[in-house]
């Protein structure tokens, strides 16, 4: 094959690919490799392909081989995308600012279906899950009545021993809330008023005025985590809890604003222990999670993974303990175990929990049981003692 006829199979391959037909685009791009193997261009669009289909670990294997071979920057960014879940075709990109007749949109519908399935649809069910479980319970039931009002209500009959919302927030010269024992939701974040965080404080913040107290970072893919139904397990632990609104699927840079512009609303007020904060995410909340971890090692010691791997290309520091929550069927299962094998030559301490179902969240009881083997442990590293709760 000369190289005038390998141009041309290269323009189809790459107009059938933007078409939406990457059956057809691998095809020439197999006979192009053929003839001229290892040629960088052909395999990233080798690569682009068959995420396009759907086969994300052969797409990530092919990255890998990219970046080994000829430190393809476009492959780096290309594998980014599919571990973040960000990855979109450009039949998808095309019918999204151009508009499809209803043929072609159903065939891109189908298309990003098949490319999201795993991500967007079983998030979705693993949320709707999460609203039943919360929803169930009685003493959270009143918290979830209030979840949508940006100031919330106390319950009209408190219980003894139970946390509850503050009436109003009373707000200092600097418009942060002057925080007390209570719920906190959509406070506006003191640099960027467009971004908020919700915040949890247990009795024992009004109880210990001396003291400072562990922080756990939550983070979700679609934003708005609330608190992961943790609460209970935070007023047993004396544990604030912040939830980032605005962190959700996407750029990173987005992700790092968020937790930003949380650290610059709470640290300044909020007796928070600057050394013992914890992460916890999923999915693409999960990787937001490993993000603020890796760029504030120095505050982090715990990041609980749900459903999600974090980066092979830069390890959290030695100090920070690592758990993965994972269904048995989770989508990411070909890769997590290589994140973990490569955490532990690191250095980290790792526990690996596996759960029945796909990309799921898993049960609260795990949830609480990797919460509290990392924020014991933190505590007896720092020589504190233990709640007696």
């Amino acid at each position: 094959m000369n190289r005038q006829l390998a141009k041309q199979y290269f323009d189809r391959a790459e107009a059938s690919l933007e078409a939406g037909n990457p059956d057809e685009a691998l095809a020439l791009l197999n006979q192009l490799d053929a003839a001229f193997p290892n040629t960088k261009n052909i395999g990233v669009a080798r690569a682009r392909t068959y995420a396009a289909m759907g086969k994300i670990p052969e797409a990530v294997k092919l990255c890998d081989e990219l970046v080994d071979r000829h430190q393809s920057r476009r492959a780096s960014e290309l594998k980014q995308q599919l571990i973040l879940g960000v990855f979109e075709p450009a039949a998808v990109q095309r019918a999204a600012t151009a508009g499809a007749t209803p043929s072609r949109g159903k065939a891109i519908i189908a298309l990003k279906w098949v490319l999201a399935m795993c991500l967007v649809a079983s998030i979705a069910w693993s949320a709707k899950r999460l609203l039943g479980e919360f929803q169930a319970e009685s003493e959270t039931a009143d918290l979830a009545t209030a979840q949508s009002a940006s100031i919330p209500q106390p319950p009209a009959a408190p219980k003894p021993g139970v946390n509850h919302p503050p009436f109003t927030w009373q707000r200092d010269d600097t418009g942060v809330p002057v925080w007390k024992s209570g719920i906190f939701r959509r406070v506006p974040c003191t640099t960027d008023p467009s971004r908020s965080i919700n915040v949890y404080l247990p009795l024992a913040y009004d109880e210990k005025l001396d003291q400072t107290f562990p922080g756990v970072l939550i983070s979700m893919p679609g934003g708005n985590p609330d608190f992961l139904e943790l609460e209970a397990w935070a007023e047993r632990q004396e544990v604030i809890l912040i939830g980032l609104n605005t962190s959700r699927n996407g750029p990173s840079s987005n992700n790092a604003d968020a937790q930003d512009a949380a650290f610059a609303t709470i640290t300044p007020s909020l007796r928070v222990n600057q050394e013992m904060g914890f992460a916890i995410g999923m999915s693409g909340g999960a990787m937001a999670s490993w993000l603020v971890a890796s760029r504030y090692p120095q505050n982090f010691r715990g990041v609980v993974m749900m459903g999600q791997g974090g980066h092979e290309s830069y390890m959290l520091a030695p100090h920070i303990r690592v758990a993965y929550i994972r269904g048995e069927d989770e989508p990411n299962n070909w890769y997590i175990p290589r994140v973990i094998t490569k955490l532990k030559a690191n250095g980290n301490l790792v526990r690996d929990q596996i759960v029945p179902g796909a990309h799921v969240p898993g049960p609260v009881s795990v949830r609480v049981e990797m919460l509290n083997w990392m924020v014991h442990a933190a505590r007896r590293d720092f020589g504190l003692p233990q709640p007696s709760r």
